[in-house]
């Protein structure tokens, strides 16, 4: 099966633009800001881009805010792309191949650039030349704001609840009997993420995580000042559960539509369609399990003299 050149193996279609405003919504809930407070664009009238825009909900709920800032969206694929006419009058939305050096024309034009969760379609040599690019955009003294998890990780090692007060110490006296039991294993999350997933694809898109700070400020890639982490985790504790099942659901979906491109690659993963494996998948989710991404997003600012 051949990877598709810009490495994203996930079908852009309808459903994966529902899933990615569901992401959204969990992960800026989370967060508690669209731009981090150090990030200050311009009073006036900021330049403002969103990278791998996706369906561009993030421009289109910031428009409200900066109603005289030009917010630019760009993504390799116009495929979720809102119709023109429904965006805000100051949302414009692009296609570029934003791993290529975009036109000179952007250069030097952005207030702030966002980035969020481009993961899934980099490799690791990758990170470190997209981090140029992005840089090249911003005015000097303009910021980078760049989110990203561990997903790979937290998709791959899914949780279950945890065990009640007093069961741990209940168990050195109960010889085995009556003690609490943890809910039937998690096998159809277990194994199919990884059959999705491979140890690869993981180190890939976990690389940026690990090491986009470094990356921000190494002189050959984003030579930015300022950087910064403001880490975080995907989950509450505060809305009875919501947010933690929306949120499996979300990643039972990006799994399913990983599984459907396969398919439609001629590649079948396991015994089960993609859409039988949901179906399993979902009472795993029943059963209480979930996924805890930590979560990150890393700033830094461009050097107002080079």
């Amino acid at each position: 099966m051949s990877v598709p050149a810009d490495n994203y193996i996930i079908s852009r279609d309808a459903n994966e633009a529902e899933r990615l405003v569901v992401q959204h919504k969990c992960m800026i809930s989370c967060q508690g800001y669209y731009l981090h407070p150090e990030v200050k664009p311009s009073a006036t009238a900021p330049r403002i881009a969103d990278v791998a825009t996706g369906t561009g909900i993030w421009l289109c709920e910031l428009a409200p805010a900066y109603p005289q800032a030009e917010l630019h969206g760009f993504d390799i694929s116009d495929k979720m792309f809102p119709s023109q006419d429904s965006l805000p009058s100051n949302v414009k939305l692009h296609t570029a191949d934003i791993k290529k050096p975009l036109d000179e024309a952007w250069h030097g034009y952005f207030d702030v650039v966002n980035i969020r969760l481009i993961q899934a379609a980099m490799r690791v040599e990758e990170w470190g030349p997209l981090v140029r690019n992005l840089s090249t955009l911003l005015k000097p003294g303009g910021w980078l704001q760049w989110y990203e998890d561990d997903r790979a990780v937290a998709v791959r090692h899914c949780f279950r609840p945890a065990a009640p007060i007093g069961a741990t110490e209940l168990s050195l006296h109960s010889s085995g009997k009556g003690t609490w039991q943890p809910p039937p294993h998690l096998a159809t999350l277990a194994s199919f993420n990884r059959l999705a997933m491979d140890d690869e694809r993981a180190l890939a898109m976990n690389y940026g995580y690990m090491n986009l700070d470094v990356l921000m400020k190494d002189p050959a890639f984003g030579n930015l000042e300022n950087v910064a982490c403001d880490g975080f985790i995907v989950d509450r504790h505060d809305d009875g559960g919501k947010l933690r099942k929306a949120y499996a659901v979300m990643g039972i979906s990006a799994v399913r539509n990983m599984l459907k491109w396969r398919e439609e690659s001629g590649q079948k993963v396991g015994n089960v369609s993609s859409d039988e494996w949901s179906d399993q998948a979902m009472k795993d989710i029943e059963n209480g399990a979930h996924f805890v991404s930590r979560a990150t997003c890393f700033i830094g600012r461009k050097k107002r003299q080079e």
